[in-house]
């Protein structure tokens, strides 16, 4: 069995620092890989649920990129 995994609030996630961010993307996918490998159930509430909460992360990574390449772009029109 894949060891749990705790879910966050979005403001935990929006305060998180980048790299603790990026390191529990990591994890989730490392968890969610052995859990599908090993589950008949491919639809399993566990399954669902870390997929949900790995979604949630993407996109907290995805605005922070996006906010940094409007910063840098913003800096170099100064």
């Amino acid at each position: 069995m894949a060891k749990r995994f705790e879910k966050l609030d979005r403001d935990a996630l929006a305060t998180m620092p980048d790299r603790q961010l990026f390191s529990r993307i990591s994890s989730a996918k490392r968890i969610l890989g052995s859990m599908r490998e090993n589950s008949r159930d491919k639809g399993s509430k566990q399954i669902v649920s870390l997929e949900t909460e790995l979604c949630y992360m993407m996109r907290e990574a995805e605005i922070r990129d996006l906010r940094k390449q409007t910063h840098r772009e913003y800096l170099k029109n100064l």
